[in-house]
């Protein structure tokens, strides 16, 4: 990983949360594709289906598995898209700090 930020077993990490909740997103229950999946499909539905591990505290050298979500694309976005210093989460149910930064939005994803 090229973010010093993360732990070098950071990979493992990711790999094991999302199999641990046999890669159904957390948030809206999609199941997403595991790595050697969705050959054929369309980017944008491979996109859409992919699974990234989310820290609920937005500390990426946070990796205890409380502070750690396995969502969809879409969902991973909803947490990441607004550019706000503060940020409700539902796991904490209390506002936590966000670190401010660019966040590229996508188009469609408004529903999530």
């Amino acid at each position: 990983m090229k973010d010093s930020r993360y732990p070098p077993n950071w990979s493992q990490i990711a790999l094991d949360k999302k199999q641990s909740v046999s890669w159904v997103c957390e948030r809206c229950g999609a199941q997403c594709l595991k790595p050697w999946e969705g050959k054929g499909l369309l980017k944008e539905e491979r996109y859409r289906l992919r699974m990234a591990v989310h820290h609920c505290d937005y500390d990426p050298s946070n990796n205890s598995p409380s502070n750690l979500m396995a969502l969809c694309s879409p969902c991973h976005l909803h947490y990441h898209r607004r550019q706000r210093v503060k940020h409700f989460h539902p796991r904490f149910g209390e506002t936590v700090q966000k670190p401010t930064g660019e966040v590229t939005d996508i188009q469609g994803m408004d529903d999530y």
